[in-house]
């Protein structure tokens, strides 16, 4: 196996985490997903040293795009779904911070 075919796989493997992650997130699945994404950063981590000046034939560079362009469709998929998870997560703890700022201001006088 050359280093163009090494490479390509390892972008395959980054696309099949990402799709991964898309189904955790479509299920969610949170938990699953920050492990998915620990997993993901490692290999894009390792195929940067890869990829950093590895000469690709025309066939080879317009498989390894179509390769990222699923990747890339299935992080903005999984974002349109984090994002709005995110804002409740937002909402529930600025509201346990005002809850607890309630309480430490008009708690203490309660009991005086």
């Amino acid at each position: 196996m050359n280093e163009a075919t090494t490479l390509l796989n390892c972008y395959e493997s980054i696309a099949g985490l990402t799709e991964r992650m898309l189904g955790v997130a479509r299920d969610g699945d949170w938990d699953a997903l920050i492990d998915l994404e620990t997993q993901y950063r490692a290999q894009v981590d390792s195929i940067k040293q890869l990829d950093a000046n590895l000469p690709l034939s025309e066939d080879e560079r317009t498989r390894k795009h179509a390769i990222i362009r699923r990747i890339l469709a299935d992080d903005a998929a999984i974002r349109d779904l984090a994002v709005p998870h995110l804002a409740h997560l937002d909402a529930m703890i600025n509201s346990t911070r005002r809850q607890r700022a309630l309480h430490e201001v008009y708690g203490l006088n309660l009991g005086a």
